[in-house]
């Protein structure tokens, strides 16, 4: 079953002209990632929402920047480099509680 997040690449693909604000979802589309990756990115100050972070509300981000950073070789680097990192901690975290 495809979630919400594959339901919306192709259209998010297809867009003649993004919106200036983005969604969590469509940014990650935009930038080749998977949401969930988002919020690792703002919380290593690599991504800014609009209007600053709030606990447990929507984040959206300019369209304009997070088409700059897709094209940003160094940033890519940077954000693969974070998510890697994060995903590493979390399947160690996961082997620990499996081992308990």
């Amino acid at each position: 079953m495809k979630s919400d997040y594959d339901n919306q690449i192709p259209g998010v693909l297809q867009m003649v002209r993004l919106p200036a604000r983005l969604t969590t979802s469509q940014a990650a589309i935009v930038l080749g990632m998977h949401a969930d990756h988002i919020g690792w990115l703002v919380g290593a100050k690599l991504l800014n929402p609009l209007g600053g972070v709030a606990p447990g509300k929507a984040m959206y981000f300019a369209s304009k920047e997070i088409e700059e950073l897709a094209l940003n070789v160094r940033w890519l680097n940077k954000s693969s480099r974070v998510i890697t990192a994060r995903i590493s901690i979390k399947n160690k975290n996961s082997d620990t509680r499996k081992n308990l």
